[in-house]
């Protein structure tokens, strides 16, 4: 019920985990239920388990004792929700694998090599892809005033590298016929010792120049430049774009409201400033707000499934308790911490609930009566997800560290909180004595 809400999340990984998550945990129902039964052999038996149970079940009472701890520390983890230490980021950067020390050290040294990056840019759109190039000239020519003033360091444009039609045949025209070329160049040279003849090469490439083909996209393949201008400029539906990157100066912030009043001052021209980090981040943030909903769709089916189950919404609640206050009790530390949550935490939370449910279902739903080797198997299950899960914390992958954060020690919590509030005096079934 839980991975079904994140279904609906808009991040597309999220909702792939959810299918792979799905398609797993069904898979391991199915052979749980019809494959292992056929191969449990007689000669295998439960006694380690049951041992392993009994010395378990010997020291709930303790465990019940420490439920008042446990519920103090919870109160305490409060807090850092009360202070506002618990923050959720709203940087997409924070899901980079890359470290602060990094960033900052390839910030430097593009500022060294005059190399901004591609967080400023111009979108330019038009019906044709010489109108595209010729947008991106127009742009070319509002911007530059800004680089003379020092505002930025430059602006590329794929115009630079492919100018358009018009531009290549100003260019063209600007070089002289063949016989007015030799001529000046006769009335050049004339009182100097430069033989004519040495500068016929020149002549012969002006000449090529003047009758060369139109200069397109096709003519740099092949080449290192091939795909940097198929970066810049590309169709999209029926319509051609070509990109304009700005590149800002560490000396001064760009100013983009200067840039956006440059373009509005020629309407005919379709382009756009777009500022790709506030843009991430915005889808982000609606990224994290849509996870958040369909974290809490999903909490909220789990308690209705329990409830459904056990018919009764008092059981619900409290083999949902020892889940809400583990991720209060990991919420909290993490705030603490100084850790900023992440849209992946909140996927780690779901995950508490969800493994948790099954610790909380098996420990609290016996009636009075623990069977040992259902506490041994509990046990075993969930120090093999502290393990699974809680090695990614110490993972440097930002999206693998924040699930094995919350996962990790939400499972041991869970498991704690359904033990000690199971009761001080249990019962043990005599049938699970082997």
């Amino acid at each position: 019920m839980g991975f079904l809400a994140l279904l609906t999340t808009e991040f597309p990984g999220l909702a792939q985990l959810s299918v792979f998550t799905i398609a797993g945990l069904s898979a391991a129902v199915l052979v749980t239920r019809y494959v292992l039964p056929a191969l449990h052999s007689p000669k295998l038996n439960d006694r380690t388990l049951s041992t392993i149970g009994n010395t378990v079940i010997r020291y709930l009472p303790t465990v019940a004792n420490l439920r008042y701890v446990g519920y103090l520390f919870a109160l305490l983890m409060i807090v850092p929700f009360l202070s506002g230490m618990i923050k959720w980021s709203n940087q997409v950067s924070d899901l980079s694998p890359i470290s602060k020390a990094d960033k900052a050290l390839d910030l430097e040294l593009r500022s060294d090599l005059g190399a901004g990056g591609a967080r400023h840019i111009i979108v330019m759109k038009a019906a044709t892809e010489d109108g595209a190039l010729d947008a991106s000239e127009r742009v070319a020519s509002l911007i530059s005033p800004l680089q003379e003033e020092g505002l930025i360091a430059g602006f590329d444009a794929p115009s630079k590298l492919l100018p358009s039609r018009a531009t290549q045949s100003q260019r063209k025209d600007a070089i002289p016929s063949l016989n007015i070329l030799e001529n000046r160049l006769d009335r050049a040279i004339q009182d100097l010792p430069v033989k004519s003849k040495t500068l016929q090469p020149f002549i012969t490439d002006a000449e090529a120049t003047h009758n060369a083909p139109w200069i397109e996209q096709s003519s740099f393949a092949g080449t290192s430049l091939n795909e940097v201008i198929k970066s810049l400029l590309y169709p999209v539906g029926d319509m051609w774009v070509a990109i304009g990157i700005i590149k800002d100066t560490p000396e001064a912030p760009l100013d983009a409201q200067r840039i956006k009043t440059l373009l509005q001052m020629t309407p005919q021209l379709d382009a756009q400033y777009v500022d790709m980090l506030n843009e991430s981040n915005q889808m982000y943030e609606q990224y994290v707000s849509g996870t958040l909903s369909s974290c809490l769709f999903g909490v909220l089916g789990i308690f209705i499934l329990l409830t459904v189950a056990l018919r009764s919404i008092r059981r619900a609640i409290r083999i949902m308790a020892p889940l809400v206050l583990s991720s209060i009790v990991v919420a909290g530390a993490l705030g603490l911490a100084g850790v900023n949550l992440t849209l992946l935490h909140a996927v780690g939370f779901l995950l508490i609930f969800a493994i948790g449910s099954n610790y909380t279902l098996l420990v609290q739903n016996h009636q009075g009566e623990i069977d040992p080797i259902t506490v041994a198997s509990l046990i075993v299950a969930c120090i093999a997800t502290m393990f699974g899960f809680g090695v990614l914390a110490f993972t440097e992958v930002p999206v693998l560290k924040a699930i094995g954060q919350t996962v990790g020690p939400g499972a041991i919590l869970s498991l704690f909180f359904a033990l000690s509030m199971a009761g001080s005096k249990p019962k043990i079934k005599p049938d699970a004595i082997r």
